[in-house]
């Protein structure tokens, strides 16, 4: 945040590699899935345990986090093609309570 003049004014910054989209649509689209990665790495970091530190070697966590990854888009295929709909957007916790049988 900066302060001028006694106001303040938050400062955004947009980093992309799609070159040929007009800068207009370019914000609507961020603003359009504003949170999603967020979301994501939430997830990741405390529904499937990547948050957590497993050695003291740098490739083990690193293969620890592509684990935690994987296990997040394969939860995400077998969620989207073999569950109801209602339990499409569920997260991996509140799975278990939402699709009892």
């Amino acid at each position: 945040m900066t302060y001028m003049n006694e106001r303040v004014y938050k400062v955004f910054g947009i980093v992309t590699n799609m070159l040929k989209m007009e800068a207009s649509e370019l914000v609507l689209l961020h603003h359009k899935r504003c949170g999603k990665s967020e979301e994501i790495h939430r997830i990741l970091k405390d529904d499937l345990a990547g948050g957590h530190v497993v050695s003291k070697k740098f490739g083990a966590n690193a293969a620890y986090w592509n684990i935690a990854v994987l296990a997040s888009s394969l939860h995400n295929i077998l969620k989207n093609y073999f569950l109801p709909t209602t339990c499409r957007k569920s997260r991996p916790k509140t799975l278990r309570f939402l699709c009892r049988q």
